[in-house]
C-alpha cells in the first residue's frame, strides 16, 4: 500500500474494500453503476468513491455522475448513475475552508494536463477532477498537492504500479472527519459553560430557589426516592428544563420500587433524522441523592452528572443528528440502580434499540486529582467505546488525568451491560476520597465546576460520534 502525505501533514493509508462509503447502497448492472446517497450516510464525496470501489475494471466514463429522476429513487436519498463504458480515473476534493471551486479548477486546467476535466459536483463544495489513462496522472497530483484541495480519493490507474486496487490516499475518509470535527468543536464549546453549569447545580442542589411549571418558587431540600413530594418536585423541574430549554419531547415514566414507592425516570428524546434513526443513544445520569431525612443536597451525588445531562441536551438540539437521542435522569438509583434498570426493561419491552450509553455519575469532586474514570468492562464493544471516550477526553479536556477500568459496578451503566448494551461510566478520580458522600454536606460548594465541564465535554465529543449528524 502506497503511502501520501499532504502538505498539511495529514495521512491517510488504507485498503480498497477497506474505504468504501458504509451504508451506500450500490447496484452494478449492464450499462453502469447506480447508488444512492441518503441522509445520514457518509459525504457525497466517500459516496462517489463507493461508486467506483464498485466497478469490476475500477473506471468510470465522463460526464462522471448523473443524477436520476425523484422518481427512481427512495425518499431521502439522491440516486447517482455512473456509466462505465470508457476509462477515467477520480480524483475527488473538497477546499478544506472555503468553497474556491473556480480557483481550483483553473489551477488544474491551467497546468495543461493532457485528458483532464473538472467537473463541480451539484450540491457540495466537491469537485470531480477525470483523467484518461494517457493522462499524465502525476503530474495533476502534483499541481493538486500544491492547492487549497483536501484529497476526498485518489486513485492509481491500472498502468501505474501498484494496481488500482490499491489505494495510495483515500480522504473521504480525512474529509468526513474534518466535516464532523466541526461540528464536535461547536458542540464541546457548547457545553463549555462553567458558570452556567455552577447556577444549574446550584438550583437543583437546594442552594436557589427553582421556578416550577406553574410559576411557583421552590427550594429543592432533597432528591431522596422516599421522600416523595420532594422527589416529584425535583423530576417535574428537571422535565420543565428539558422541555422549555432544550424543547424536547419529555415524559415522567413511573416505577415503583424500594418496598412500594413510586419513583420516576425523566426522559427527553432527541429524534434523529437520518438513516439510523430507529437506532437508540442514551446519555443517562441519577438525580435521586441520599442521605435519607428531609435534608440531601445531593450536589456531587449526583447533581454534578444530572447538570451535565441537561447542558448536553441543550446544545445537542440545536443540531440534527443520524440516530435518536434520549437523555434520562434515573430515580432510584441509590437503592440499586432500579431506574435505569426499570428504564431498560420498559424500552426492551416497547421495542426500542438502543445501541450504546453513556452514564454519568460523581463527576465534580477533586481533591487528590483533577481527572475522570472510564468505567467499563473487557467486553469487546465496550472496550471500543472506552477508547472513544478516552480519546475525545483527551482532545477536548486536556487537562484531564484519564483512567480506564473494567471493573463496572454501583451505577447505572451496569443495567445496561446486563442487557448486553455497551455502555460506561464517567466517574471522578476522587468518587472514593469524598468526605461528604451520602451526607447532608454534599452540597455545591464541594464542587469543582471546571474538573465537571470536561468530563462532560469529553462525552459531548462522544456523543457526536456515536449520534452521527445528519
Amino acid at each position: 500500500i502506497n503511502i501520501m502525505v499532504s502538505k498539511w501533514g495529514r495521512l491517510a493509508v488504507c485498503a480498497a474494500v477497506v474505504c468504501t462509503a458504509a451504508g451506500a447502497s450500490v447496484r452494478p448492472g449492464g450499462t453502469g453503476v447506480a447508488v444512492d446517497h441518503c441522509q445520514g450516510m457518509p459525504p457525497l464525496s466517500a459516496t462517489l468513491h463507493t461508486v467506483y470501489q464498485a466497478l469490476p475494471d475500477r473506471t468510470v466514463t465522463v460526464p462522471s455522475f448523473i443524477r436520476a429522476s425523484s422518481g427512481e429513487q427512495s425518499p431521502g436519498c439522491t440516486r447517482l448513475v455512473a456509466p462505465t463504458d470508457g476509462a477515467v480515473n477520480l480524483l475527488l476534493g473538497c477546499p478544506p475552508a472555503f468553497d474556491n471551486n473556480a480557483t481550483v479548477s483553473s489551477s488544474l486546467l491551467e497546468a495543461n494536463i493532457p485528458g483532464l476535466v473538472v467537473r463541480a459536483i451539484p450540491g457540495s463544495s466537491c469537485l470531480v477532477v477525470a483523467l484518461d489513462l494517457e493522462a499524465d496522472f502525476r503530474q495533476a497530483v502534483e499541481v493538486a498537492s500544491n492547492l487549497p484541495l483536501a484529497l476526498d480519493a485518489l486513485v492509481l490507474p491500472h498502468s501505474m504500479s501498484p494496481p488500482a486496487a490499491n489505494v495510495v490516499a483515500n480522504a473521504a475518509a480525512l474529509g468526513q472527519r474534518e466535516r464532523a470535527m466541526a461540528t464536535k468543536d461547536e458542540v464541546v464549546r457548547g457545553v463549555s459553560d462553567e458558570a452556567g453549569y455552577y447556577s444549574l447545580l446550584e438550583q437543583l442542589s437546594g442552594a436557589k430557589e427553582v421556578k416550577l411549571p406553574d410559576g411557583t418558587y421552590w427550594t429543592i431540600k432533597t432528591r431522596n426516592t422516599y421522600q416523595t413530594v420532594q422527589s416529584l418536585v425535583a423530576a417535574e423541574w428537571v422535565a420543565d428544563w428539558f422541555t422549555t430549554e432544550a424543547n424536547l419531547e419529555v415524559s415522567l415514566r413511573e416505577f415503583t420500587c424500594c418496598g412500594g414507592t413510586t419513583a420516576r425516570n425523566v426522559v427527553a428524546r432527541l429524534q434523529g433524522s437520518g438513516a439510523g434513526a430507529d437506532e437508540v443513544v442514551v446519555v443517562g445520569a441519577h438525580m435521586d441523592s441520599l442521605p435519607t431525612g428531609d435534608l440531601a443536597p445531593g450536589a456531587v451525588d449526583n447533581g454534578s452528572g444530572t447538570v451535565g445531562l441537561l447542558l448536553m441536551a441543550r446544545e445537542f438540539a440545536k443540531h440534527s443528528w443520524n440516530r435518536t437521542i434520549e437523555f434520562v435522569a434515573f430515580g432510584a438509583e441509590e437503592q440499586g440502580i432500579h431506574g435505569s434498570a426499570a428504564y431498560v426493561q420498559q424500552s426492551a419491552a416497547d421495542g426500542v434499540h438502543i445501541v450504546s450509553a453513556l452514564c454519568m455519575d460523581m463527576i465534580a469532586y477533586s481533591n487528590r486529582y483533577f481527572g475522570v474514570t472510564i468505567e467499563g468492562t473487557s467486553n469487546a464493544a465496550i472496550q471500543e467505546l472506552m477508547r472513544v471516550v478516552e480519546g475525545n477526553t483527551k482532545e477536548y479536556s486536556a487537562d484531564l488525568q484519564v483512567r480506564l477500568t473494567d471493573n463496572s459496578f454501583g451505577s447505572d451503566h451496569v443495567s445496561f451491560q446486563r442487557a448486553g448494551i455497551p455502555a460506561i461510566l464517567a466517574i471522578e478520580l476522587d468518587d472514593t476520597n469524598y468526605p461528604h458522600y451520602h451526607r447532608a454536606t454534599d452540597t455545591v460548594a464541594q464542587t469543582t465546576p471546571k474538573q465537571a465541564v470536561d468530563i462532560v465535554k469529553g462525552l459531548a465529543a462522544t456523543l457526536v460520534d456515536l449520534a452521527g449528524e445528519d
